[in-house]
């Protein structure tokens, strides 16, 4: 009998194979001191086991019906699965957001900042990048629970890093005096922040990349070869367009950071650190007069309504910077500065005012 059970068992086929490796799944926190299933404690097997169903679920849909009709018992303790199951989706349509926004109204429990934090990390279609910030938002809609997690925590009890940023980059939670230090989920929340904003602006797009000259070509054998005079060159972007993609990008920028700011717990305790990832953007690089000239462009586009006022001043104040700069780097980079913002702004504009101010003090 012994030997016919251990036949069957072994010419079980793949699917069964894989639907027991899926309940086994399950059963891999047993400690060395426990014997087997009789002693397993019924409530760490039932959150063990919908944590293995969450990370086999194939769409978002079955993730949605599992926290909604099943798990809500083991939600907090199954966070991290969550967590790791929802960045490795890939959301490209507007029904998944849908579900996602129906999923944190039905259950309170996973407004949170690691699940914010997850949101951040997820790949989405460029287009949805307002739904995934709208998710964030709904996720820490204040700052009640950062509150509640710090008075547990003890202020000032963490002082490490900013998530591996530059030795320059300001310290997190810097923001706000006598405000307890980032720690814990909040703290990698702000780092997430900071590597969405990076992974969405801070390269250049395709065709703004200088184009390369190919002269020489080692064939598969390694035979040196020459390609002909008509392919050596290909044509790069015109500085003109250069400065089109400029501008696009940045407004792009600017309408991210102020979705990001519009969200309390950013516009009050992750402004310097989201503020540092802007000036690094590729837009910010480059001649003093072309980025001065998009800075300015695009204040002059901004709706007043529309803008945190913190980004309208940290915008103001990068123009005023490079206006300093060009002021003392010498007659040239003087006048074609002076010349942007009297060209950009009309008379009587404020900002306008303001920069000739700064202009004339250096």
């Amino acid at each position: 009998a012994v030997n016919a059970t251990q036949a069957r068992i072994e010419n079980d086929d793949e699917e069964e194979e894989e639907e027991d490796l899926i309940g086994l799944s399950a059963l891999t926190f047993l400690g060395e001191n426990q014997e087997g299933p009789k002693e397993l404690d019924s409530e760490l097997l039932a959150r063990h086991w919908m944590a293995a169903l969450v990370e086999f679920a194939p769409y978002i849909d079955h993730l949605c019906a599992l926290c909604t009709e099943h798990a809500e018992p083991h939600l907090e303790e199954m966070v991290p699965a969550l967590v790791k199951k929802l960045q490795s989706f890939w959301w490209s349509r507007d029904a998944e957001f849908d579900a996602l926004d129906g999923l944190l109204d039905d259950v309170p429990a996973l407004r949170s900042p690691q699940i914010a934090a997850a949101f951040l990390r997820c790949d989405a279609h460029e287009s949805l990048k307002h739904r995934t910030l709208r998710l964030v938002r709904r996720a820490i809609q204040d700052l009640a629970r950062f509150h509640e997690d710090a008075e547990k925590e003890g202020a000032g009890e963490s002082k490490g890093g900013d998530g591996g940023d530059d030795d320059d980059a300001p310290a997190a939670g810097g923001d706000a005096a006598g405000q307890p230090q980032l720690t814990g989920h909040w703290l990698d929340l702000n780092t997430a922040a900071k590597d969405w904003l990076r992974a969405h602006h801070a390269e250049e797009p395709k065709e703004v990349r200088p184009a390369k000259v190919d002269d020489d070509l080692d064939d598969w054998y390694g035979v040196y070869t020459r390609t002909s005079k008509k392919n050596k060159k290909k044509k790069g972007p015109t500085p003109e367009q250069v400065q089109q993609w400029r501008l696009k990008s940045m407004a792009g920028a600017i309408t991210d950071v102020n979705d990001l700011m519009r969200i309390p717990f950013f516009e009050r305790r992750c402004q310097s650190g989201i503020f540092f990832e802007f000036r690094r953007c590729w837009f910010m690089k480059g001649a003093l007069q072309h980025v001065l000239a998009a800075l300015c462009t695009s204040g002059q586009d901004l709706v007043p309504g529309a803008i945190a006022p913190c980004v309208t001043g940290f915008l103001h104040d990068c123009c005023a910077r490079l206006v300093v700069e060009a002021a003392t780097g010498g007659a040239t980079d003087a006048d074609l500065a002076l010349g942007i913002v009297v060209d950009t702004f009309p008379d009587g504009d404020a900002r306008r005012n303001d920069l000739l101010f700064v202009f004339a003090l250096a």
